[in-house]
């Protein structure tokens, strides 16, 4: 907000907690930002859970790689 009003826009006001109209909107984001690290995490997990032989065989049988994350990968990770 400071940057935006140094810039010339000295009406702007960003307060997403304040203003009742919006106030979802904030809450909405703040709890989206809080998630994301966390579904990250056990994403990244999965992947590195699975076996890099799997990986070697999908690049020698000539599959593409969106067909390896579709039909190998997501299936695999389907317990995370």
């Amino acid at each position: 907000q400071h940057v935006v009003r140094d810039l010339g826009w000295t009406s702007f006001s960003f307060d997403p907690l304040y203003n009742s109209s919006i106030v979802i909107y904030g809450i909405s984001i703040a709890a989206l930002w809080q998630g994301t690290g966390l579904i990250m995490c056990l994403m990244l997990a999965g992947l590195r859970g699975i076996d890099e032989d799997i990986w070697k065989a999908a690049r020698v049988d000539g599959i593409p790689m969106w067909k390896t994350y579709l039909f190998i990968v997501i299936p695999m990770m389907r317990p995370v």
